[in-house]
Formats: structure tokens, sequence, C-alpha cells
């Protein structure tokens, strides 16, 4: 669907961790893609293509690069505004996922950046998700995610309820 970038490019070795977020006729594909050397090379990036022809345009360059590196973009668009969560390797941050916003699912705005910092019970979440009906829409309640990882060396499964706000 997306290919590698050329020989050189910020996203020269791989893509990986797919997020694709369908708004009217459009699907935003969001990736994580990394060149040699991991750190920092990985940054987020997006393709977008029309329901009509799946045929995808990959922007030519990241979207979101932060310090460290990232991992599994998780984005959704609730009442207009575009929401992104994502790993996080950035080694002062004392988080492993973070919280960013936008107005047209280019241009990220941090808004929490020790979303399940090391302190909080969760911190060892290893992925999340939105629960999305069959139909393809986010449920009744737009709020809640499903996060797993490990606690007290136990695989858990949190269901939790996700309180946006726009302070």
């Amino acid at each position: 669907v997306v290919d590698i970038g050329a020989t050189g490019s910020w996203e020269d070795t791989r893509l990986d961790d797919p997020n694709p977020v369908i708004v009217g006729d459009s699907i935003y594909l969001y990736f994580k893609g990394l060149t040699e050397g991991g750190g920092d090379s990985r940054k987020l990036g997006l393709a977008k293509a029309s329901l009509k022809n799946l045929e995808f345009k990959k922007r030519e360059k990241p979207i979101l690069a932060i310090n460290g590196g990232l991992e599994m973009p998780r984005v959704f668009k609730h009442n207009n505004e575009w929401h992104l969560f994502l790993r996080s390797f950035d080694p002062g941050s004392n988080s492993l996922w973070q919280h960013f916003s936008s107005k047209n699912g280019l241009k990220w705005l941090p808004q929490n950046l020790k979303f399940w910092n090391k302190d909080f019970p969760k911190s060892d979440v290893t992925d999340m998700s939105l629960l999305f009906g069959l139909n393809g829409k986010i449920l009744n309640q737009p709020n809640n995610i499903i996060a797993t990882g490990m606690e007290n060396d136990i695989m858990k499964l949190w269901y939790l309820n996700l309180e946006i706000t726009n302070e």
C-alpha cells in the first residue's frame, strides 16, 4: 500500500504500526517510519487515499518527530479535533505514552507528555485501542479505551474512560 522511502530518507528502512482513520471519503494512514539506527529515527508519517481508488499518496516529510523517537501512533478524530497517542522513547519525559491534539491531523500540539507516567500504576501499558463498532464508527462512548500491559508480572487488560479537556 505504502512503500518505504528512497535510500537516505527518513523512512528508508521500514514502515510500521499503521493506524488508518476514515474521514468522509478519505483514509488517513498514520505510521511509524524509520531509518537505520532506531532511536530518534522513529518518526510519524502520513499517507492519504480516497476510498474510491485506495491509491495512497505519502507525505515526503514526517509530520511529527520527538526526542528519542516514537512508535505505535493511535489516532482518532472526535468533535472536529484530532487526537494522537503514541509511545515515546524520550529519556527525559518519565513517560511511556504521550498525548497530542490537532485541528487538521497534520500539525500536532502536545497535550499531555506524561500520559501514564512511570509513577502511575499502569505505567507498563504496552498498547491501547479505541472501541469501535462493526460499522467502523467510534462507539457511543468515544472516550473509552482498552489498554494492555504488565502489572506485577501479570498481563492485564484495562478498560478506561479518557477525559478530554480543552484547558
